[in-house]
Order: C-alpha cells, then sequence, then structure tokens
C-alpha cells in the first residue's frame, strides 16, 4: 500500500519578454545581467498531486491493484510582448496579457482484476479493468494591455503596471468513464504481445462566461484498441512494432485567440 503527495510552488517568477521581429531579422544583441522585463509581469504556480496505490494477492495466480489520484493546479501571469521588433531595437507595440486565477482540479481512479499463469515457457497475463476520470478547469477572462511603440531597450520604469479588471471565467468540465480488457503474451527473450480493448463513456461541457456565446456539450463512446507485438532477431536487436486508436480530450483555445 503506498500514498504520495507533491507539491510545488513557484511564485514571483519574472516573465521576460518575448520578441517578435518585423521581419526577416534578428533582434539586437541585448546586454548581459540586465533585466529588461516589467516589475509586475510575474507568474506564480502552484501544483499539488495527490494519491494512493494498492495491490492485492488473492492467491491462485489473481491479485486486486486500484489507485486514486487528485492532481490540481493553479497559475497567475502575465506575458510580456514585443511586437515589430527591429534590427535597431525599436518596437511597434509592446503589449501585457494578464491572466490570473486558472486552475485544473482533475481526481481519477481505476480498478484492476489481474490474473497471471505459465504455460510451458510462455507467461501469460489476463487483466479486466474500470477507469474513471472528473475534471474540471477554469480559464479564460484575461485582458490585453498595450503600451505602444518604445524600445527593447527601455528599463522596467518606463512602463508602470497599469490598472486592470479581469473577466469572468469559462469553465470546462470532462467526465470519462471507462472498462477495458487486456491480454499480455510473453516468451522470455524470444519475443511478445499485447492486445488491449476498452469502452470509453466521454461528456465534456464548457460553459462560457460571455452570455453571448453558445454553451457546448460533447459527449463520445468511442471503442478503443491497442495492439504491439516484439520479436528477438539476435541478442542485441529486436523488432517491434503497434498500433492503437486512441481519443483526445482537446483544450478550449483562450479568449484573446486568434487565427
Amino acid at each position: 500500500f503506498i500514498v504520495f503527495h507533491a507539491k510545488i510552488n513557484l511564485n514571483s517568477d519574472e516573465a521576460r519578454p518575448t520578441y517578435f521581429p518585423a521581419g526577416p531579422h534578428l533582434p539586437p544583441t541585448l546586454p548581459r545581467s540586465k533585466f529588461l522585463g516589467l516589475e509586475w509581469t510575474e507568474k506564480d504556480n502552484a501544483e499539488s498531486s495527490t494519491g494512493a496505490i494498492a495491490r492485492f494477492g488473492l492467491g491462485g495466480g489473481y491479485r486486486i491493484e486500484a489507485g486514486l489520484f487528485d492532481s490540481r493546479r493553479s497559475t497567475a501571469a502575465v506575458a510580456d510582448l514585443m511586437l515589430g521588433v527591429t534590427p535597431d531595437g525599436q518596437i511597434a507595440n509592446r503589449l501585457a496579457i494578464v491572466s490570473q486565477g486558472d486552475t485544473d482540479k482533475s481526481r481519477s481512479g481505476e480498478f484492476r482484476l489481474i490474473r497471471e499463469w505459465q504455460s510451458g515457457a510462455l507467461e501469460h497475463r489476463l487483466t479486466a479493468s474500470l477507469r474513471g476520470r472528473a475534471k474540471d478547469k477554469l480559464f479564460g477572462g484575461s485582458k490585453r494591455r498595450a503600451r505602444g511603440p518604445g524600445s527593447v531597450f527601455d528599463t522596467p520604469d518606463k512602463w508602470p503596471e497599469p490598472a486592470y479588471s479581469l473577466d469572468p471565467k469559462n469553465e470546462d468540465r470532462v467526465r470519462q468513464i471507462a472498462g477495458g480488457i487486456a491480454y499480455s503474451l510473453l516468451w522470455p527473450g524470444k519475443a511478445s504481445l499485447d492486445l488491449g480493448l476498452s469502452k470509453q463513456h466521454y461528456s465534456k461541457t464548457i460553459n462560457f462566461a460571455d452570455p453571448a456565446l453558445p454553451d457546448t456539450i460533447t459527449r463520445d463512446r468511442p471503442l478503443l484498441w491497442n495492439a504491439s507485438a516484439s520479436f528477438a532477431v539476435t541478442g542485441k536487436l529486436i523488432l517491434f512494432g503497434g498500433l492503437s486508436r486512441g481519443q483526445e480530450d482537446a483544450i478550449i483555445a483562450p479568449d484573446i485567440a486568434s487565427n
């Protein structure tokens, strides 16, 4: 039985400017050991992971494995963008994108029933599993602040922190349950085979803070599978091949994104 917890806090991480040249040329050479960012463009990030894993032998080649996990992340950041940078260091516009209160919370769990047995030189494993995941994300509501033209060599006091208020957050809610079965065959030192099949029950709901944007709901129940095999040609050369069908949980582009 294993219980773990990990936490990382990164506070007041100074944001370095990102340069976007005005044409097919490099920005000017910058002085070493001199901070050219802004005093108020800092990033705070907090992450934590907590979980428990248990294994129980049942005899006769059977055993149970189970796990519960909780992951959380919160971010507050300011991006410092210099647009239209010329070789002499002039910029067409300096843009700050302020984002605070973005959070990501995920709870998941898995239960496995495993049977292992051997026939001659072959080792077999059959696994039945049930998995679940719940993810809640708050995103968006960022604000842009533009300073206008300037120079990459401007000192931080050239642009004091402007006043701003952030917009409400959008909500991204995912719920997923999957049941599956997998089979593994191992011929030690010679070959292996892995097969898997699972049925997914997936739903994703986006609640936009902007009433002008319609909320979206996505539901899917795909059948996912995987197959892989390996063969030892020599003691130092192994051939491997695999094929799988997966599912992507795509994130939503931020409010300020444009193509």
